[in-house]
């Protein structure tokens, strides 16, 4: 299952860290992730794993953002509407479901969407003035009831929503935060623990008003005066911690209470003798449940999220909220007459990642399989014509006659034409699945008012607006007065070759490459474009040495000037009898005939490295990002290596990407090589020839 996380940014408050504990259990359980933020930023941000893809949107989580049909949220869209890279988008913060609800309204992506809250809704829309509180409540009543699911991190938060009428209850569910707590080996020990007469009580959580950390700080001034070996660490940052500060201050306890900032609380929690939650409410408390994890005593007030975790007072003491004199008596109590860490930690047993991560998987996967009774099916009638346009590049090209052959297969009465660049024509009219081809461009407009003429004249039944050339697309279908057309990618591509050649092309190659042992890689080093597109020439032949030294031989292929160059700097003292240079000599048919006769694909032009991949040829992708196409999604003999795992963005920035490929070293690829070795076995007999 391929599933996005789509949340703001990554702070270290409790939603990120849930959804970084998630994203690390998917991608555990063998799902694929892509992290999808609104802003780069964030404490956590170095802790996103380099098996997960991460894409930043550069725009803020707002109504504007989902409205503007420019802003880094809807292209997003427009991407997956277009690839269907996601089975399921998850979505943490309030603002961020809202943003992408109405997005979706606009984009019709049907992918289903579960919006999460970790917060008290009525709570935190409580604090605005009226109008703004009225605005949030009116516009969530209307978004949150177009989201497939609605999860909540606890039952008294989804009853909290389900009472104000912003989700029916039938669509509302809840699901406890995971609870995960990792050693930092690295970090130093805090001087307070080393004191074994010291008591030390530790808090959790952002400097926010809803922490009411003055109550806490008042109530631990009464505790210190009953038991002056107490000590007080509250860790966290954020909001107002001036105002803490000072009240420590008047109260006289600068010397026993610390703050830290942000830390691992694992030794916090390790060595503590209780945690305190003082908030005003609260939807889950992490810091509660690693408490609890950790076998430690916890006192916290009755507000919410805490006490479901404490089991209503079954599990650690519950306190009325703002009494800070109860809270002191309370905070003694667990002092002296401690809860057994055992029963603690056999409670917290029940929010481990394992355990949680599987509730989302089993709601997702109910959800994918009702969305997929919803997707328009596309009916296609004997005698029907549908035209495909696709004025991309050659591996565009190629991807679109993959799912032109699904559609075949389905419809072998029906036949499809498609709309392309001359260059490409040849390769087209190659495959049986075409029926005619229409060549084309999408500028200046003369040419594209000339190519409307043209698709004018075949009386097309359908056409497909998945193309490379995006509005160019839809202008053409406008131009041609076609209102009928494919609306989006809902044939993917399977898990088996689709493209074909004939048996005379196949022995054509075959005497091509004859001088070569049958151990042969199909090597395709891009150097056009932008530096983003070039693997250094030394790792190239680094590689290719390690190659024929197992007993490989290697076939450079390539188009263009500056890839003839480079293939000459990259066959460096490699031995005459060992490669074959045809960069420059082949047309695009002899590409996928050469790809077929060779055992393993390498490079990173993705023109021929995608004809050979979706020929059925093993193939390593070497690239600066994770591509937006992700073939590996659909293929799964596709391995990508990728000296980032940040999608690309709109528009890269040349002068601070231009050497991103030389972090990407040899041994990295050449592991990647041995993988896609094991999957020769298993696609080269399926590799279609005709």
């Amino acid at each position: 299952m391929r599933i996005s996380i789509i949340i703001n940014n990554m702070h270290g408050g409790g939603a990120e860290r849930v959804a970084l504990t998630l994203l690390n259990n998917f991608i555990d359980n063998g799902h694929t992730v892509q992290v999808v933020l609104f802003k780069r930023e964030g404490i956590l941000l170095p802790q996103i794993p380099q098996n997960a893809q991460l894409s930043v949107l550069d725009c803020s989580p707002s109504i504007f953002s989902a409205l503007n049909p420019f802003s880094g949220l809807r292209k997003w869209l427009k991407t997956l509407k277009r690839w269907g890279d996601s089975d399921v988008l998850l979505c943490f913060s309030s603002k961020v479901n809202r943003a992408m609800l109405l997005a979706n309204i606009l984009e019709k992506t049907n992918v289903p969407i579960i919006v999460t809250e970790h917060n008290v809704f009525s709570k935190d829309i409580g604090e605005r003035y009226f109008l703004r509180r009225m605005y949030l409540l009116l516009m969530s009543k209307w978004l949150y009831k177009k989201a497939d699911a609605f999860v909540a991190a606890s039952d008294y938060v989804r009853n909290d929503v389900v009472r104000l009428g912003v989700v029916p209850e039938e669509t509302s569910h809840y699901i406890y935060n995971p609870i995960v707590l990792k050693e930092n080996p690295n970090e130093d020990l805090h001087p307070w623990f080393e004191d074994c007469s010291l008591e030390v009580v530790v808090s959790v959580g952002s400097f926010f008003r809803v922490k009411d950390y003055p109550t806490l700080i008042r109530a631990f001034a009464l505790l210190h005066k009953r038991r002056p070996q107490t000590r007080l660490i509250i860790l966290g940052e954020g909001g107002n911690s001036s105002r803490a500060e000072k009240l420590i201050k008047e109260l006289d306890l600068k010397d026993y209470v610390n703050m830290p900032g942000f830390c691992n609380p694992y030794q916090y929690m390790k060595f503590a003798r209780i945690l305190v939650c003082s908030s005003k409410h609260e939807a889950f408390s992490l810091a509660v449940g690693e408490a609890l994890l950790s076998g430690l005593n916890v006192v916290s007030t009755n507000c919410g999220g805490p006490s479901e975790l404490l089991g209503h007072g079954k599990y650690g003491r519950l306190v009325p909220v703002g009494d800070f004199n109860v809270l002191a008596s309370s905070m003694e109590e667990a002092i002296k007459n401690p809860i057994s860490p055992d029963i603690l930690k056999l409670r917290a047993s029940g929010f481990l990642p394992g355990k949680i991560s599987s509730q989302y998987i089993e709601l997702m996967m109910k959800l994918i399989n009702a969305s997929k009774k919803k997707v328009q099916v596309i009916s296609l009638q004997q005698g029907q014509k549908v035209l495909w346009i696709e004025l991309g590049g050659f591996g565009d090209v190629a991807q679109a006659i993959t799912d032109i052959k699904n559609l075949k297969d389905k419809f072998p009465e029906t036949k499809f034409s498609i709309l392309t660049k001359p260059q490409w024509k040849e390769f087209a009219d190659s495959q049986p699945c075409i029926s005619s081809v229409i060549t084309g461009n999408k500028k200046p407009l003369s040419v594209m008012l000339s190519t409307a003429k043209k698709v004018r004249k075949e009386k097309f039944d359908w056409i497909s607006d998945i193309s490379s050339g995006g509005s160019h697309s839809f202008m053409l279908q406008y131009l041609c007065c076609k209102p009928k057309k494919i609306p989006i990618r809902t044939e993917r591509l399977r898990e088996e070759p689709s493209l074909f050649i004939t048996q005379t092309q196949k022995e054509d190659s075959e005497k091509i490459l004859s001088k070569l042992n049958k151990k042969r890689v199909f090597i395709c080093p891009g150097a056009g474009g932008t530096a983003l597109k070039k693997w250094p020439a030394e790792y190239w032949n680094d590689f290719l040495q390690w190659l024929v030294s197992l007993g490989w031989s290697v076939v450079i292929v390539g188009h263009g000037e500056k890839e003839k160059q480079e293939a000459d700097k990259i066959i460096a003292n490699l031995p005459e009898d060992k490669y074959l240079n045809l960069v420059n000599q082949l047309d695009t048919i002899d590409f996928l005939a050469v790809a077929l006769s060779c055992e393993v694909a390498v490079g990173n032009d993705t023109g021929p490295l995608h004809i050979a991949a979706l020929g059925g040829v093993p193939s390593v992708g070497i690239f600066s990002c994770p591509t937006s196409w992700r073939l590996g999604f659909r293929m799964p003999w596709f391995i990508e290596v990728t000296a980032t795992n940040e999608l690309r963005k709109f528009r890269w920035e040349d002068e601070k990407t231009e050497y991103i490929l030389h972090k990407l070293k040899p041994e990295k690829v050449k592991e990647a090589f041995n993988k896609a070795i094991k999957f020769g076995l298993i696609t080269k007999n399926n590799v279609n020839k005709q």
